[in-house]
């Protein structure tokens, strides 16, 4: 469910993505946020073990680089994210990362 008023997510990509050492390597999160609220993305394994939680203010993109909570490179799979924008949900859906 969408919250009114908050963002729905627009664009995720690349997906597949290949994570590592590079800036480019990452995967990026877009969505509206057009009333500028805190953005929270936690990311799961296949398994259902959260591996990281991002927290962002006020933009309308988000990046992750395919690290855990650890700074550690995941290993190659199928992630389940989810995008919260302020107190609402704003998207859910699979990353597939590759080696």
């Amino acid at each position: 469910v969408v919250k009114e008023g908050a963002g729905v997510v627009t664009n995720v990509s690349p997906n597949p993505f290949t994570p590592a050492a590079s800036q480019y390597n990452i995967v990026t999160f877009s969505f509206e946020n057009t009333n500028a609220e805190d953005i929270e993305i936690k990311l799961w394994d296949i398994t259902g073990v959260q591996i990281r939680t991002i927290r962002s203010v006020a933009t309308s993109s988000v990046s992750w680089d395919g690290r855990n909570e650890n700074g550690d490179i995941v290993e190659a799979g199928v992630y389940i994210y989810q995008i919260k924008v302020g107190n609402g949900m704003a998207g859910k859906g699979t990353i597939v990362v590759a080696k």
